[in-house]
């Protein structure tokens, strides 16, 4: 375990972003090996959650190219994290045994990236030097928090109980509720997606709690002062209108779809090999699409609140 660095902001840093290549390097070699497997099945014979699993696997990747400073700036994650979509596909074609090149695939990848620059862009710091000051002190906290081993060790641990918890729960509504059976389940979809709905939670919650240790410990908390009681009261200011955001967006595309199906080009559409699978058969990604763009909104509202509170 790595001694106190909290003295030494440059070297918290370093330490930090030392162990958050280490967990990327982990996933991203994980994802490889998981996207060239021979022959790996990862949804049932609708191949619907497939889809998804790209989107949040793609996404994912690119987070972890942002967070480990690989990568920067929303344009350079957006090309690097598309190449990479058409990359994977098409070295499954050429390496790998019983894999085939997918341009579905490389759809669902490319929105799950767009969604999570999206999403990132939203973070971007607002101009103003008392915003600046609180936002680097922030981030001073995180890295101190995260530099050490055995902080990083407890929130990936949460998070890797959340996403035992949240898997075994999609399995059991997958294999009990829904009455798939065995031939037709989801069972590794449900366990990745079901993981990432309470595993992401979890590790979120165990990084607020550390960072409020970590910030008595430091005595920064009068400079974090702004950030009490601020989170709640944006109920109403920030989560309320991306909630309204997504459903008016979620009735636009049902009711764009409804009007497809009215007009002379519904068959044309739907035996489109672009559009066809999008909109008919894989709409889980565009709803996730829209999800990220509703919370892309409350982010960003968060900051704006912020940033008035200040």
């Amino acid at each position: 375990m790595a001694g106190d660095t909290s003295g030494d902001p440059s070297l918290c840093r370093r330490m930090a972003l030392r162990h958050f290549r280490i967990v990327s390097f982990i996933y991203l070699l994980a994802l490889i090996v998981g996207t060239h497997w021979p022959r790996l099945e990862l949804s049932g014979p609708g191949g619907a959650f497939d889809k998804l699993i790209h989107f949040f696997a793609f996404g994912l990747m690119i987070f972890c190219f942002w967070i480990c400073n690989w990568v920067t700036g929303p344009a350079r994650l957006v090309i690097v994290g598309i190449g990479v979509c058409f990359l994977i596909e098409i070295t499954q074609a050429t390496l790998s045994v019983g894999r085939v090149y997918s341009l579905h695939d490389v759809e669902a990848g490319t929105m799950g990236v767009v969604a999570f620059v999206i999403m990132i862009t939203a973070l971007r710091p607002l101009p103003g030097s008392a915003i600046e000051e609180v936002r680097n002190l922030w981030i001073r906290i995180a890295f101190s928090l995260t530099s050490r081993s055995g902080a990083c060790l407890v929130i990936l641990t949460s998070g890797s109980i959340g996403v035992l918890m949240g898997g075994l729960i999609a399995i059991v509504i997958d294999f009990l509720l829904l009455n798939r059976g065995i031939e037709g389940s989801n069972a590794m979809a449900a366990l990745m997606l079901g993981g990432l709905s309470f595993g992401i939670p979890a590790m979120l919650l165990s990084f607020r709690s550390g960072f409020r240790f970590e910030l008595k410990r430091l005595g920064e908390t009068d400079g974090l002062a702004c950030l009490e009681g601020w989170f709640r009261g944006t109920i109403i200011s920030s989560l309320i209108p991306a909630l309204l955001l997504y459903a008016v967006m979620s009735a636009c595309f049902v009711f764009f779809r409804f009007i497809l199906l009215q007009l002379l080009i519904w068959e044309k559409v739907r035996s489109s090999s672009f559009l066809g699978p999008l909109l008919f058969e894989d709409q889980g990604t565009i709803y996730c699409l829209i999800l990220a763009l509703s919370i892309a909104v409350y982010l960003r509202r968060l900051m704006l609140s912020l940033a008035r509170r200040i």
